[in-house]
């Protein structure tokens, strides 16, 4: 699962994890990965917003449950120039972060686009899983 979007977001985004996490807990069933657009950033500020990202990540690891590696479990991809969010169709995230859902083959199974990530993530797991 591909989730983009930026700062403004992290809730939604957090409160999906969580959500989603309780009934798929296992990362090896599972990716959720935060995709960043950084193009919109001036070059002189992407080390900055690296580190506050960081920040995130550190954050996430002290509150990972004992046994379980935060490596497996918050993944931040920075699409550096864009490229990826591009072909996604991702713009405007932090008014409406996107969502999309790629099955194991590497098929797009589901996308969906606004602020109730955690019931959207759900019902589109839970749509690919009635069709397995």
């Amino acid at each position: 699962m591909l989730v983009f979007h930026d700062q403004y977001a992290v809730e939604a985004v957090r409160t999906m994890q969580e959500a989603v996490r309780a009934r798929w807990p296992d990362a090896e069933q599972l990716l959720i990965c935060s995709v960043v657009d950084m193009s919109a950033l001036p070059v002189i500020l992407r080390p900055l917003a690296e580190r506050v990202m960081k920040g995130f990540y550190a954050k996430a690891s002290e509150a990972m449950p004992p046994g379980r590696d935060v490596a497996d479990y918050v993944m931040i991809l920075l699409d550096r120039d864009g490229a990826v969010s591009r072909q996604y169709g991702a713009h405007k995230v932090s008014e409406t972060p996107l969502l999309v859902l790629i099955d194991a083959a590497g098929i797009v199974r589901g996308v969906y686009r606004g602020r109730q990530l955690a019931e959207a993530a759900l019902q589109m797991l839970a749509s690919l899983e009635s069709v397995s």
